[in-house]
C-alpha cells in the first residue's frame, strides 16, 4: 500500500544512523540502530525485539515514536499480524499523539481494521488520521489527505452507514481531488443519496458525472441512471449517448465507427470537456485504423498541451508513451524497410495496440522478406483471429507449432486468443495441448479450467482448478476461480472454502472484493 511517509521514515533512519553511530555498544540506546540494521537485513523477529526494547527503556526519547511505528509496521507488513499491529499503532497514537508519525499510524491502523472487515472502526481510524494530519507540524501532501478520505468513506460505505458516507464524500469533494477520483466519489455519493431516498440530489449528482466526467470509469454507470435523472434534471442526451457508443466501437475494433461518431460530436456540441475527450478518442482511433502513430503522437501532444487541466484525460500521458514507442519503430522501418526483425517488431507493436489491420499488413510484409519465419506466424495468427479470420489464424498457428511443438506459452496465448473470440472449441484444443506438454505447470491447468468453464463443463473445470492448486498452493487465481465454479454448481460449502482460501492469499484487489461479496451473499441465504 502506498504511503507518503515512507521516504520520511527512510530519511529519518539515515539521519539517526549518522548520529547514533557514536553511541557505545553497551548503551541501551544502541537497540535502535541495531533494530534498524536488523530490519534492513530482513531479520524482522530480532528487529521487532530491539525496537520494543528501545521503547520500553527510553519512552521519552524523540526516537521512541519512530520505534513504535517501525515495530507496528513489521507486525502489519511482514508478519500480517493485524491485531498486534493495531495495538502497537494505538500505543503510538496514545503516547505520542503529537508525533509526526501519528497521522500515518492512524491510517495504517485503519488499513489493518479494513483487512479484518471491521468497517466502522476502520472508518473512524481513517477519520482520526485526518484529524492528526490537520494538527501536524509537518506538511501533509494533498494526495495523502484525499486518499485517506476515500478510505474512510469506503469503510462507512461497506458498513452501510450512509449518513457517515455522505459526510465523508462531501468533505472529500471539497479538496483538490484528481478528476477520476472525484468522479468515483460523486458516483458513490449519488448512490448514497439514492439509498436514503434523496432522489433529486442523487439525480443531480449522477447528471454531474455525465456532464463533467465522460472520461471516467463510472460514466457508463451514471448513464444507466437516466430514468432517475430525467425525473429531476433536464439533459440533452444525444451527445453523451453517441460518446458512450464509441466505447462499444473500440471494444469491437470498429475504429471507422469511432471516427464517425467522434466527428458527429465535435460538429455539434460546445461542452469543452466532452469535446476534449472526444478529440482524444478520435486521435487514438485514427492511429489504430491507419497506423500512422508518428502523426498521432504529434496530434496527441498538441491536444494535451491545449488542456487547462490535463487530468481530464487521465490515461492519455501513459498511452502517449506507448504510442511514442510505436512511432519510433515506424521511423526505424522507414530507415530499414528490408530488415525482417525491424518490421516484425513494428507488427507486434501494432498487434499490442490492437491496430489489427496494420498488424496483419506489416507481419505479412515480413513473410515476403522471410517466408519461413516461424516467429512471425504466431503474432500474425493472433491478428487474424482478432479480426475473425479463424481459418487463416489456424494455418499460421499450425505453421508455428510444427516448428515449436513444445512451446507451452504459445499454446496458452493461442488458447486465450480463441477464447476471447468466443471460439471455445478451438480454445480448448490448444489449452489441452498446453496441459499435454506441461502437465506439472499449474498455469496450464488453470487455463484449461477457464476454457472448460466457458464451455459450461463445470465439474471438469473444478477438477482442473483443483489440480492447479495441488501443483501450486499459492496459485491465487485458481482458488478464486474454483470458488466461482462451485458457486455456479450450487455447492456453497466448497465455494466458501475456495473463496476463503483465496482471501487468505490475496486479501486486497478486485477479485478479493468479488470474493468478499460472494461470501456476504452466502451469509444472507
Amino acid at each position: 500500500m502506498r504511503s507518503f511517509y515512507v521516504l520520511g521514515i527512510a530519511w529519518a533512519l539515515l539521519t539517526l544512523g549518522g548520529v547514533i553511530s557514536a553511541i557505545p555498544a553497551e548503551s541501551g540506546e544502541a537497540a535502535f540502530p541495531l533494530a534498524a540494521a536488523l530490519e534492513a537485513a530482513g531479520d524482522y523477529e530480532a528487529a521487532l525485539t530491539q525496537y520494543e526494547t528501545f521503547m520500553e527503556e527510553h519512552p521519552d526519547d524523540p526516537k521512541s515514536p519512530l520505534a513504535a511505528f517501525a515495530a507496528a509496521n513489521i507486525r502489519y507488513l511482514q508478519f500480517e499480524d493485524y491485531e498486534a499491529a493495531i495495538v502497537t499503532y494505538q500505543r503510538l497514537l496514545e503516547d505520542y499523539a503529537a508525533s509526526q508519525w501519528a497521522p500515518e499510524a492512524a491510517r495504517r491502523k485503519g488499513e489493518c481494521l479494513q483487512v479484518l472487515e471491521r468497517w466502522i472502526e476502520a472508518g473512524e481510524a481513517f477519520g482520526r488520521a485526518l484529524d492528526h494530519a490537520g494538527k501536524s507540524s509537518e506538511p501533509i501532501p494533498t494526495e495523502w489527505v484525499n486518499e485517506v478520505s476515500l478510505l474512510a468513506a469506503d469503510c462507512f460505505y461497506e458498513a452501510g452507514d450512509r449518513t457517515a458516507v455522505i459526510g465523508m464524500y462531501e468533505k472529500t469533494l471539497r479538496s483538490d481531488l484528481a478528476p477520476p477520483a472525484a468522479a468515483s466519489v460523486l458516483y458513490r455519493l449519488g448512490d448514497s443519496y439514492e439509498s436514503m431516498g434523496e432522489e433529486e440530489r442523487a439525480a443531480q449528482t449522477y447528471a454531474r458525472i455525465v456532464r463533467e466526467y465522460p472520461f471516467s470509469s463510472v460514466f457508463a454507470q451514471a448513464m444507466a441512471k437516466r430514468g432517475l435523472i430525467d425525473e429531476h434534471v433536464s439533459m440533452d442526451w444525444a451527445h453523451y449517448e453517441t460518446y458512450a457508443r464509441t466505447s462499444q466501437d473500440f471494444a469491437r475494433g470498429d475504429y471507422e465507427g469511432v471516427l464517425g461518431r467522434c466527428d458527429t460530436i465535435l460538429g455539434s456540441t460546445d461542452n469543452k470537456i466532452l469535446r476534449n475527450c472526444t478529440a482524444f478518442r478520435r486521435i487514438v482511433a485514427h492511429m489504430l485504423l491507419h497506423g500512422d502513430f508518428s502523426h498521432g503522437v504529434e496530434s496527441l501532444e498538441a491536444l494535451l498541451d491545449s488542456l487547462v487541466d490535463p487530468r481530464i484525460l487521465p490515461n492519455a500521458p501513459r498511452q502517449l508513451e506507448g504510442f511514442r514507442v510505436v512511432a519510433n519503430q515506424e521511423a526505424a522501418v522507414r530507415r530499414q524497410p528490408e530488415n525482417p526483425e525491424t518490421v516484425r517488431a513494428l507488427g507486434r507493436s501494432y498487434l499490442r495496440a490492437r491496430s489489427y489491420a496494420k498488424a496483419i499488413e506489416t507481419l505479412e510484409r515480413v513473410l515476403t522478406l522471410s517466408e519461413e519465419d516461424a516467429e512471425t506466424h504466431l503474432p500474425l495468427g493472433v491478428a487474424y483471429a482478432s479480426v475473425g479470420r479463424a481459418d487463416d489464424a489456424e494455418d499460421a498457428f499450425t505453421f508455428y507449432l510444427e516448428r515449436n511443438p513444445t512451446e507451452a506459452g504459445a499454446m496458452n496465448w493461442i488458447g486465450y486468443t480463441f477464447l476471447g473470440q468466443g471460439d471455445t472449441k478451438r480454445a480448448l484444443f490448444y489449452f489441452q495441448r498446453y496441459v499435454d506438454v506441461a502437465p506439472e505447470d499449474a498455469n496450464a491447468h488453470d487455463s484449461y479450467g477457464e476454457g472448460l468453464l466457458s464451455a459450461g463443463r463445470l465439474e471438469e473445470a473444478a477438477g482442473e482448478y483443483e489440480r492447479a492448486i495441488e501443483l501450486d498452493s499459492l496459485f491465487t487465481n485458481s482458488h478464486f476461480m474454483l470458488g466461482t465454479v462451485y458457486q455456479q454448481m450450487g455447492d456453497t460449502a466448497k465455494a466458501l472454502a475456495a473463496y476463503r482460501g483465496f482471501l487468505e492469499l490475496s486479501p486486497q484487489g478486485r477479485q478479493a472484493q468479488q470474493a468478499q461479496q460472494a461470501i456476504r451473499e452466502f451469509d444472507l441465504e
